[in-house]
């Protein structure tokens, strides 16, 4: 997860002889995946990240290397705020899939960033106060669900995008930390 000053944000520094402090906007930065029919994730909306390769040392490491393979951002160890809980993958059938989550503050203005084409169709930043206010909130029924579930979600720019799944618990996760909660996803038991 990276979080970064609003583009913009007024300049939060205080002009000379002023005490005042303008207000920071913090966004989180999210990518869009592109379609694929091989890729369960096709077209969702996620957080730069991927798979640990030979020669990663750390899950750490893995989350900057693949950032900087998807969009272009060089993250570096000292932008790191911290590790969330790790989540298990899955709502349609079990996997043993487990992500990790952590979470970046890149100061300054991001540099012009370049999505990896065969992977990254768009690259979409969100104001954190979007995804803390439950009236942002919708209900997403993903296609492919058997059982027809309401996830809750968020819609997202003028693209349409939604954001849930997956990347909604890991933003509910970090959202806890403010002792913002978002609902939780339906499980198959749920159904019953």
């Amino acid at each position: 997860m990276i979080l970064h000053e609003a583009a913009s944000a007024p300049d939060s520094r205080p002009a000379p002889g002023d005490s005042h402090r303008a207000p920071t906007v913090l966004e989180a930065l999210f990518i869009k995946r592109v379609e694929h029919p091989s890729d369960p994730w096709s077209g969702h909306v996620a957080m730069p990240g991927g798979r640990e390769e030979t020669g990663d040392a750390t899950l750490e490491e893995v989350a900057r290397r693949e950032t900087i393979e998807e969009i272009g951002l060089d993250l570096r160890a000292e932008m790191l705020i911290g590790r969330l809980d790790d989540i298990g993958g899955g709502r349609l059938r079990p996997h043993e899939l487990s992500v990790s989550t952590f979470v970046y503050y890149y100061p300054g203005a991001l540099p012009s960033l370049t999505p990896q084409a065969t992977e990254i169709d768009d690259i979409v930043s969100v104001p954190l106060t979007y995804l803390a206010d439950s009236g942002n909130l919708r209900s997403y029924q993903y296609p492919p669900d058997p059982l027809q579930r309401d996830f809750p979600s968020f819609p997202l720019g003028e693209e349409a995008y939604t954001l849930w799944g997956m990347t909604f618990r890991m933003i509910g996760n970090f959202m806890r930390l403010f002792d913002v909660d978002l609902p939780d996803e339906p499980t198959s038991r749920d159904a019953d």
